[in-house]
């Protein structure tokens, strides 16, 4: 409608009546979206619009009841509804020229509805509705390595979204940082993280001076007083930092039998005390002689090693050494192993010395045993084998008839009271030969004693 008033410098315009005029449509020839009640709405928030049928001048056409279709553009998740917010639809039928609808995004960006008409069919229209992120942040979503190298710098990224996953750009504020356990998320891990604070701006945190010093798996843990969102980051896999110091866990001996095997152990560390994998070892021998398995050796998973080394023949000390990377410094890149061994327990053979070689019969003799194994090692530690001299021919009788060694050696008495030639043999109480016949003992008549009548 429209109203047209009169007025006089002589008469009042109270005082002259108004002219009304009603303005009615020609007949709708389009669509109108009109009527929104916001122009920007947030993910999952619902704002509504009114769908007219006017004619060209926009004038509504309220006898109009054309069946109309809403698309919205592919992917943009907009879902439309004749309450708020009741069944999804995607058509409806004017009602007095108009038809009031609800809208509700959950993505964020600009876009574009078409509106068409059928029965009566009117030119179509469209128009554009932006979505922006909700402003309450859901979630976070991470960006980090999977693997990262212990004492070395790696970056987090993080992104405050939505319910919906869209980036929530007004969030703006601090959060906390710490390292927990890869499985148990609720407890902190054995080692912290060198960055525990920073913050999000425009929903965005990156920081890329992260590091952790204890070879595990970890997550990182962002949280915030400004939310309940607590975030966890992916598994990280930190691994050890090159190799640095080499540790002895076993191989240090005495009382090992010479030319016996003894296992030398050595464990590898990077800096930070975490055991190093796949790092070479290097073995040499600085003395006492034997042999080595192998000259290098590469440090298992858990940054363990081992080499069997085969003692010298001689009784004594036995040096080793093992080295990683050139060995300097010596206190963190070598390690010196010291096996003390003794002779075998087993007599190889005995060494049988007499004092001369010719006596008057019925006169003692001094001898002497001594024990060794089969390197040549005098059995020093033996104080308890038994030997037992033998005599060729029967006259010779032992003082003590059976020895027992003291540090590898014996000594005893013996004489003979047959004039002739006898040799002296020494054997094992099971009767083993350790000491066969040595040299002819010579055996003349003793001083003249008694006179006898022929």
């Amino acid at each position: 409608q429209d109203v047209i008033d009169a007025n006089h410098p002589l008469i009042s315009a109270e005082s002259i009546a108004d002219v009304t005029y009603t303005s009615v449509a020609s007949g709708a020839t389009k669509l109108l979206a009109a009527d929104f009640s916001s122009a920007n709405t947030q993910a999952g928030i619902t704002f509504s619009f009114i769908v007219k049928a006017v004619d060209s001048n926009n004038n509504l056409d309220p006898s109009n009841t054309s069946h109309i279709t809403i698309t919205p553009e592919a992917g943009s998740g907009l879902t439309f509804s004749l309450t708020d917010f009741g069944a999804s639809v995607t058509e409806a039928d004017l009602s007095g020229g108009f038809v009031t609808l609800y809208c509700r995004g959950t993505k964020a960006g600009t876009w574009n509805v078409d509106l068409g008409a059928s029965a009566p069919v009117l030119a179509p229209a469209s128009f554009e509705t932006q979505i922006s992120a909700n402003n309450t942040v859901h979630h976070y979503v991470f960006e980090t390595p999977v693997t990262a190298v212990a004492g070395s710098d790696f970056q987090m990224r993080l992104q405050a979204k939505d319910v919906y996953g869209n980036l929530v750009t007004t969030a703006n504020y601090d959060i906390g940082i710490r390292a927990v356990q890869a499985v148990d998320t609720t407890a902190a891990s054995s080692d912290v993280i060198s960055v525990t604070s920073g913050t999000i701006s425009g929903g965005v945190y990156s920081e890329s001076n992260f590091s952790y010093n204890r070879a595990e798996e970890i997550r990182l843990e962002v949280s915030d007083m400004v939310s309940p969102v607590v975030g966890v980051t992916d598994l990280i896999l930190i691994t050890h930092a090159p190799a640095y110091q080499i540790v002895e866990t076993g191989g240090d001996s005495t009382g090992v039998a010479a030319g016996d095997s003894v296992l030398v152990r050595a464990c590898v560390y990077d800096i930070y005390g975490n055991r190093v994998s796949g790092a070479g070892v290097s073995f040499s021998i600085l003395e006492g002689g034997g042999g080595l398995a192998a000259s290098q050796r590469f440090t298992r998973a858990d940054g363990t090693t081992s080499v069997s080394y085969r003692t010298g023949t001689a009784a004594g000390l036995n040096r080793v050494r093992a080295a990683i990377l050139d060995g300097n410094p010596q206190g963190l890149e070598t390690q010196t192993y010291e096996i003390y061994t003794v002779p075998s327990n087993v007599i190889s053979y005995v060494l049988l010395s007499i004092e001369g070689n010719s006596f008057r019969a019925g006169e003692n003799f001094q001898c002497h045993a001594a024990a060794y194994d089969q390197f040549d090692n005098l059995m020093t530690t033996d104080n308890s084998s038994r030997l037992v001299p033998v005599a060729q021919s029967p006259s010779i009788a032992f003082i003590p008839d059976t020895l027992t060694l003291s540090a590898g050696e014996a000594s005893f008495t013996a004489y003979d009271t047959v004039m002739g030639v006898n040799r002296i043999a020494i054997e094992s109480e099971t009767g083993s030969v350790l000491a066969p016949f040595g040299e002819l003992l010579t055996i003349t008549a003793a001083p003249a004693y008694i006179l006898a009548k022929v």
